[in-house]
């Protein structure tokens, strides 16, 4: 996850430090072409999104990352330990963890958003 990149010097543009000019933080979940699920944590989803998309992220390069979920956090730690929370609950309990997806995909098919 976003650990793995920062011990190895690993700076991608969207986890660069500038808390402080950063209005919120995102926690968020995509799925890869395998079934599975890759959950992380950013300050520019929009970026991070397209850093994912062009394989510049080792754990989603070839597997045509989706995003299906995010949530919007006001500090870095509350994304971080959202992040933590949903990779957890995707292990231990997977209904419980694509029931939130879905019911917040059917939330926000009625709204017009753009990432």
């Amino acid at each position: 996850m976003n650990h793995f990149y920062r011990k190895r010097n690993y700076n991608p543009a969207s986890w660069v430090k500038n808390d402080e000019k950063a209005d919120c933080f995102y926690a968020y979940v995509e799925k890869l072409s395998d079934g599975s699920y890759y959950c992380g944590s950013t300050r520019d989803l929009k970026l991070r999104v397209i850093e994912h998309r062009d394989g510049q992220t080792k754990s989603t390069a070839g597997k045509n990352p989706k995003l299906k979920y995010f949530e919007i956090w006001k500090t870095r730690k509350e994304a971080e330990d959202r992040e933590k929370y949903l990779r957890d609950l995707d292990k231990k309990n997977h209904r419980e963890f694509l029931r939130i997806i879905i019911r917040w995909q059917e939330i926000a098919c009625k709204v017009d958003y753009e990432i």
